[in-house]
């Protein structure tokens, strides 16, 4: 990587085309005025590409190619979170694949960045233990400079995280939270499923939050904007409290307004509404013919007693029912805002994987039946060692056969046809369905299907009109089916 950064710093003339030497892969694009998509494939494995379209013609200081554009695409297992108090920013680095486990021996290492430097400058940097926490000391930072972050850990590949939070915390309760959601681009109709997790403030250390037992999540604004007084989406939530955490899922209604929302995590602040009670004046007594007013002595006021809290009188209404006294309702309200995260509704939502099946076009009933199953990431996810189902069934029996990838997003699977009880054997003619499951990069999953067709057995181990033929059997094929 720190080969790439440096042939990055080019000048203004350009970095030249051979920088790097041949590449392992390219693509052209096509003279037609059709525009046409295509797919660069990366190497599959964690590190650092320099992906550059080439080329322009400079002639300044000497004539040569350079790249017109050029960019730095990491793949990495790795992800993070930053929680910052005091001065000091806490990291927690897992990975990304399966289920996540923490990520002991990485290093996370401060970039600071300030409008007055051209480069960045080295900050702290912590190496994870083996529960993937350290802690870096930003204290003495940086007025006016922009913080920034690479992490790596050996055979992960690096993980750059653009902006890191300022060390001292925007909320002044006693808590510390971070909001971890599945995907950042959501469809309506889907689930976006959100993990939470909330530590203590206990001075300088963050310890598990055993007394929030509950939460409440609110999405702003609602997913309805053509009605002005529609309400926020807000759900309460149970926290695990051995570990702090929070797992939720929001549905998104299938005619959300495609737009940008946020997702915020309270605290519950229980209130007690007060009783509703009914005031009415009553009507002013007649008067009555007096005569000239008698002028008494104001007397003395004598000391009031302190009244005690007795019950509400109610006076009746102009029907002389007189309603009952309500209790106190309690109502849950959000308290002090823990933490915050932004999502998109969008449809259609843009290809983040795909999925291709290679089938033979034919195959006889008592054949064993290769597919090759390709898996690809479009936003450089690391695709090697993903598992990918594939479910097969026939009129007469059905299986299913799970394959790892390889490090190209490549994996096998066999169906062996002939192994089959003579029963579920199936006939010439009869189809094989093939169904493929991938949970992607983005835990979603990532399908696709083919159909294959069994052929007719034609027999030609007798002789016809006096020939005889140097095979017993002959395969005739039919057309994949898709």
């Amino acid at each position: 990587m720190a080969r790439a950064v440096a042939a990055l710093n080019y000048g203004y003339s350009g970095l030249a085309s051979t920088a790097f030497g041949n590449p392992d892969a390219n693509i052209s694009r096509p003279s037609s005025p059709e525009p046409t998509f295509q797919t660069l494939q990366l190497s599959g494995k964690p590190g650092v590409s320099f992906v550059g379209s080439c080329c322009r013609e400079v002639t300044w200081p000497t004539t040569r190619n350079v790249f017109a554009s050029n960019l730095l695409v990491a793949q990495s297992n790795l992800q993070a979170a930053f929680v910052g108090h005091a001065g000091k920013l806490v990291a927690w680095v897992t990975t990304t694949q399966g289920a996540s486990k923490p990520v002991a021996g990485a290093k996370v290492q401060v970039y600071l960045s300030r409008y007055s430097q051209d480069f960045a400058s080295l900050g702290p940097s912590c190496t994870t233990s083996a529960e993937g926490i350290c802690s870096l000391d930003v204290s003495t930072n940086y007025d006016s400079s922009t913080q920034s972050a690479v992490i790596t850990a050996p055979g992960e590949g690096p993980l750059v995280v653009a902006s890191l939070p300022s060390g001292y915390s925007s909320n002044a309760g006693a808590y510390a939270a971070v909001i971890v959601l599945d995907r950042q681009l959501v469809k309506p109709g889907d689930d976006l499923h959100l993990t939470a997790y909330i530590q203590k403030r206990n001075g300088s250390v963050l310890e598990v939050a055993k007394d929030v037992t509950s939460v409440i999540i609110e999405v702003s604004p609602s997913f309805d904007s053509s009605s002005p007084s529609a309400d926020n989406m807000r759900i309460t939530a149970a926290v695990n409290t051995s570990f702090g955490s929070v797992h939720a899922k929001l549905p998104v209604p299938k005619d959300a307004t495609p737009a940008a929302y946020t997702v915020q995590l309270y605290t519950v602040s229980t209130t007690t509404q007060s009783p509703v009670t009914a005031v009415v004046s009553a009507a002013p007594a007649p008067l009555e013919a007096a005569g000239p007013p008698e002028v008494l002595a104001m007397p003395k006021p004598a000391r009031q007693p302190v009244p005690t809290p007795t019950a509400v009188a109610v006076a009746p209404f102009g029907d002389g029912v007189v309603p009952p006294k309500l209790p106190p309702l309690p109502a849950e309200q959000p308290g002090a805002l823990l933490a915050s995260a932004g999502f998109t509704v969008g449809d259609p939502r843009p290809p983040t994987a795909t999925l291709s099946v290679d089938a033979p076009a034919w195959a006889k009933p008592t054949d064993s039946v290769t597919v090759k199953l390709t898996a690809a990431s479009y936003i450089g996810s690391d695709v090697s060692g993903a598992d990918i189902t594939l479910e097969w069934q026939t009129d007469k029996a059905k299986g299913s056969v799970t394959s790892e990838t390889n490090a190209q997003g490549i994996a096998t699977a066999v169906i062996a046809l002939g192994q089959l009880p003579k029963a579920n054997q199936s006939e010439p003619g009869d189809t094989l369905r093939l169904a493929v499951t991938w949970i992607g990069p983005t835990r979603e999953a990532i399908t696709a299907s083919k159909s294959v067709k069994y052929v007719l057995l034609i027999r030609f181990d007798m002789p016809l009109f006096g020939l005889g033929f140097g095979v017993s059997d002959l395969s005739v094929g039919i057309d994949l089916i898709t």
